[in-house]
């Protein structure tokens, strides 16, 4: 079993459609991981206007149930900022109170469009990171667009084959299965993904 973290991007450069695919995405992987009470759980902060804690380890203990609070999720266009995000996530789901259990595995999936344009704490992601390592958090960079500063994120990354850039959203849809395997590798021989097809592939 295994607690998975998701930061959803929600910035002016996405738009209601890619929004979408990203919500698509998002419930392809948690489906691979089987979302169930005695399983695995996830959770998700959207990187907007604001950085938000919406949906909690605990909120939702059933796949479908998920995926709905998934879809429902608005779309609040604005200067994203990463480094909020990634605090939120670490200090709001990442712990007890936001659901996670000690003990499982852990997976963060960060999705972003990019970062040149964000006006971003550079010591603020490292400390981040850090502690994330620490934790033994495993981090999965999905990149899409050309505006991803990877040497920004960098500190995040343990290893090179979980960064993931496409130029697209509908070709990161494309690559679910792939991320979905190496998430449930990295968690461990104990989490049951269902690695069938998935999603919209």
């Amino acid at each position: 079993m295994a607690d998975i973290a998701f930061i959803m991007a929600s910035s002016e450069s996405i738009g209601n459609q890619n929004y979408q695919i990203q919500k698509d995405f998002v419930n392809a992987i948690a489906e691979s991981f089987g979302i169930q009470p005695t399983g695995s759980r996830a959770g998700v902060v959207v990187s907007g206007k604001d950085a938000t804690l919406n949906i909690k380890f605990g909120d939702y203990l059933h796949a479908e149930n998920f995926q709905e609070a998934v879809d429902r999720l608005p779309y609040t266009p604005g200067n994203s900022r990463i480094d909020k995000a990634l605090k939120v996530a670490l200090t709001q789901l990442l712990v007890v109170q936001g659901g996670a259990r000690p003990g499982v595995a852990k997976i963060l999936v960060l999705i972003t469009t990019g970062t040149h344009n964000q006006t971003v704490d550079n010591s603020l992601i490292d400390a981040v990171a850090q502690k994330l390592q620490q934790l033994g958090v495993a981090v999965f960079l999905m990149g899409v667009g050309e505006k991803v500063d990877v040497k920004l994120l960098r500190p995040l990354i343990t290893r090179d084959e979980n960064v993931f850039l496409q130029k697209s959203f509908e070709i990161l849809m494309m690559k679910t299965r792939q991320v979905a395997k190496m998430a449930c590798d990295r968690a461990g021989l104990f989490v049951n993904c269902l690695l069938g097809p998935i999603g919209r592939e």
